[in-house]
């Protein structure tokens, strides 16, 4: 059970970095799938066919008071304070409520659900989408104080990191649980796992066009499991980058060979892109957004049944029962999404 549940995160993870490198951008984890749309700046739907019901803001409203009522008697009850977050999630999607509004709930989720990281990195995720990334870096660093092989705290954290341009500490983070990993790992099998956390390090030296130990890290994150096509891609997408189409040919072929069925047409198109089709007007398309992953996979909501747009009045979600990245939907961490500063702000750096 153990090894499938790491096998489920390492997909999840695997999909997360993956987009990152092929979108080369810096790129952060979703909220619960919020769309990057309000992250944005709560600007307003482009269609007016996608437009919230008055009868759906109304529902969620309603939800939300319901939910105070209970949370005034009972401040700490978990299935009053979920309710009310994902009440609170529907009409920020909506743009009818502020992000900064679930702060207070997801802290105290995150405190009475301890073992439960969904809270934790949403907690995260809301602060450095408030511009708190202070407070952003605290969550994470909070988390790998009890985990320090937690993957989606430090991707949380390095990504972090490397959006405030501080490269070097996001390495050293990185290079630090490498360091620690067989002593780590020696006490509790499985606490770090090696190769994800190198394909991180690869992955944030060839952001930095430090290509060349990109190269090595890929490398050496292949010899933890030759059979597995992960270090292959990313050493072909570095390869990529650097216009070394014979190179990351080569390499994308051994991944493809080696890649389970859903990754493949996900490789099979950034392959593709070292020679793009001309256009109809005769120049060279642009590379096709549809490189990002799908949703297959288990890229899902965090909680099932938590469509802000259609809310589960049940009011009787479990959130302590599942564990990180084991869970039948996929952890808050699963979908990457652009997350541009507000116009005018500049982040403060994290400690």
């Amino acid at each position: 059970m153990a090894e499938e549940s790491n096998s489920k995160k390492r997909s999840k993870l695997f999909l997360l970095l993956v987009s990152i490198l092929m979108a080369g951008a810096f790129l952060v984890p979703t909220f619960l799938g919020v769309t990057p749309l309000l992250f944005g700046g709560g600007s307003s739907p482009s269609s007016t066919a996608d437009a919230p019901s008055s009868a759906q803001r109304k529902q969620l409203e309603d939800q939300v008071r319901g939910f105070e009522a209970v949370l005034q008697r009972e401040p700490e009850n978990p299935i009053a304070l979920d309710g009310f977050l994902r009440a609170k999630l529907g009409l920020i999607q909506i743009g009818a409520a502020k992000i900064d509004e679930v702060v207070p709930t997801l802290e105290k989720l995150a405190k009475i659900n301890p073992q439960d990281t969904r809270y934790t990195m949403m907690l995260a995720q809301a602060k450095e989408q408030t511009q708190d990334l202070e407070g952003a870096a605290q969550v994470y660093r909070d988390v790998l104080k009890g985990q320090p092989g937690d993957l989606t705290a430090l991707a949380g954290l390095s990504t972090l990191l490397s959006r405030q341009k501080r490269p070097e500490s996001a390495i050293g983070l990185l290079q630090d649980t490498l360091r620690d990993a067989p002593k780590l790992n020696q006490s509790t099998p499985g606490t770090v796992d090696v190769m994800q956390v190198q394909i991180m390090l690869g992955k944030i030296f060839a952001q930095e066009k430090r290509y060349e130990d990109a190269i090595k890290t890929f490398d050496e994150a292949a010899k933890v499991d030759p059979k597995d096509f992960q270090p292959l891609l990313f050493k072909a997408m570095t390869f990529k980058e650097q216009g070394k189409k014979e190179e990351a040919k080569s390499f994308f072929d051994r991944a493809l060979a080696l890649a389970p069925t859903q990754y493949k047409d996900l490789i099979t198109r950034s392959a593709a892109e070292l020679n793009p089709a001309p256009a109809s007007g005769g120049t060279p398309s642009s590379p096709s957004p549809a490189a990002s992953p799908s949703t297959e996979g288990g890229l899902t909501p965090a909680m099932p049944g938590a469509n802000p747009a259609q809310p589960n009045t049940s009011a009787s979600p479990n959130p302590g029962g599942a564990t990180s990245g084991a869970t039948s939907g996929a952890s808050p961490a699963d979908v990457p999404v652009e997350s541009p500063s507000p116009a005018g702000e500049s982040p403060k750096p994290a400690n």
